[in-house]
């Protein structure tokens, strides 16, 4: 392979790794992905506010400030300051996405760096580690971490099936959605929307259980069993 052909090769895979992450998007898909992301990065607090009375009045952090005290954190912090800082930086990242795109400019390296769903990661990993064992109960981290990951990843593909094009790798490719190109579109764009606020619900029905969190099988199963039946319906409604 020619060095030419490389180079277009890892232009192709950029383009494609940027439509998937959200990082080139329309007005309205910018908007939406905003919501939802900082939805996402929010979840913590439910969680912190399930733990509360189990949660430690002062966090120890083992860190001290540059005068040598003590740079534990009130039990309020974690819950509310640490989620809340990562919301934060998430809806800077956003706009400063739509700004630039409403200006045709690059965004800086480290906005294009954490992209559109950096931070509801970030959060979310961080979040079921420390607020469980800061509240003693290291036994949830692993199912907590489970299902946030798959309700990011559900919100994932939705962003990517909200404006899928026919090309796209990840894409619903079942008879009825590619029948023609308007039931392609509004199927995906259903299924977009479906699969964001799914991934979301099953985000916070983790952060609200108190166990494992076996809620997430409803959502999983209406998001991928609604966009055929909606196909379907759309099918019908052509004939």
């Amino acid at each position: 392979m020619s060095k030419w052909d490389k180079t277009r090769e890892a232009q192709e895979l950029e383009a494609a790794s940027a439509r998937i992450l959200g990082r080139h998007v329309s007005r309205e898909k910018g908007i939406l992905l905003l919501t939802a992301t900082v939805l996402a990065c929010a979840a913590p607090m439910v969680l912190g506010l399930r733990l509360w009375d189990e949660l430690p009045a002062v966090i120890e952090t083992g860190l001290v400030d540059a005068n040598g005290r003590d740079d534990s954190l009130p039990r309020w912090a974690l819950v509310f300051m640490v989620p809340g800082l990562f919301t934060l930086l998430d809806l800077i990242t956003h706009v400063q996405f739509l700004i630039h795109q409403k200006k045709n400019k690059v965004p800086p390296k480290q906005i294009r760096f954490f992209g559109r769903w950096g931070w509801p990661l970030v959060a979310l990993a961080c979040c079921a580690v420390a607020m469980p064992r800061c509240a003693g109960r290291g036994e949830i981290v692993a199912p907590l971490l489970t299902s946030w990951a798959l309700g990011l990843l559900m919100m994932l593909l939705g962003g990517q099936f909200l404006d899928c094009p026919r090309d796209a790798r990840i894409a619903l490719r079942f008879p009825e959605c590619t029948a023609s190109e308007e039931v392609w579109r509004a199927v995906h764009r259903f299924s977009g929307a479906l699969w964001l606020a799914m991934g979301l619900l099953v985000i916070y029905s983790a952060a609200m259980a108190k166990g494992a969190s076996l809620l997430a099988a409803a959502p999983v199963a209406a998001a991928v069993l609604a966009p055929l039946v909606y196909a379907k319906a759309l099918g019908q409604r052509a004939d």
